[in-house]
């Protein structure tokens, strides 16, 4: 049982943890390949009765320097606003973007998608976040599913006083 009493909203909560899980071994696996530990099985079964284990320790996974190649090339072009001030370069800058955008380059070209969520902080200045795509996920329109963003949804693990 569901801790809503509404119907549609359970419904809707199990549906997404659903599509967020399944996405998981996905990124999962895209993690594990770009950190040069490649799911074994792509050697065929003649390969293996042939070689036996010689290769075993043979990695010639080159994921991490293709990422890596590309998403450093990726630079922002412009932050901006249409008011006439410094804004966008404080906001840059508060934020740590250089960095932060470093971040979400690798690890969308790694992952295939990225989000950044964008919300006030306690003195009530917009506050970047990389949000893994792992806990995100992009709910997009039936009429237009390549430019139409109905929503967003993301989960988050809130560990409970007292539990550990």
């Amino acid at each position: 049982m569901g801790v809503f009493t509404d119907p549609v909203t359970q419904s809707y909560i199990e549906w997404t943890i659903t599509q967020l899980v399944a996405q998981q071994e996905q990124y999962e696996e895209y993690d594990s390949y770009y950190d040069s530990h490649p799911a074994s099985g792509y050697a065929t079964a003649a390969f293996k009765n042939h070689f036996g284990d010689e290769f075993d320790d043979f990695d010639a996974n080159i994921c991490k320097p293709v990422v890596d190649a590309f998403s450093d090339r990726l630079t922002i072009v412009k932050f901006d606003s249409e008011a006439q001030t410094d804004l966008p370069e404080t906001i840059w800058k508060y934020n740590h973007l250089d960095e932060l955008s470093n971040v979400v380059h690798t690890e969308t070209t790694k992952k295939g998608d990225g989000y950044i969520i964008v919300w006030p902080d306690k003195q009530k200045q917009p506050r970047f976040w990389y949000a893994d795509p792992e806990d995100v996920r992009m709910h997009y329109s039936a009429e237009d599913p390549i430019f139409g963003k109905d929503y967003a949804s993301k989960r988050w693990q809130i560990v409970m006083p007292g539990n550990k």
